[in-house]
């Protein structure tokens, strides 16, 4: 994985939160939080949402079924 360079320019413009957990790898302790010298700590707002009534969750959970009985596994994509 490529490192990610300079996330505010990148995220400022578009408003969006970015929690940065920690780098990688065996030690951790070692490499930190710090992206390019900053600590990002941002959570987008907490919302209060109802979960849907469960009709209304049967259908959505069709309508996801129908969409993804199209879609290509994976394992088929990785030719094993």
């Amino acid at each position: 994985m490529s490192r990610m360079q300079n996330p505010s320019a990148a995220l400022g413009k578009s408003r969006v939160k970015f929690f940065f957990k920690q780098w990688g790898g065996a030690r951790k302790h070692l490499t930190g939080r710090t992206l390019d010298g900053r600590i990002y700590n941002e959570f987008p707002d907490r919302t209060v949402e109802c979960a849907p009534e469960s009709g209304h969750r049967m259908n959505l959970i069709s309508a996801v079924q129908q969409t993804s009985s199209g879609f290509i596994p994976i394992t088929a994509l990785a030719g094993d």
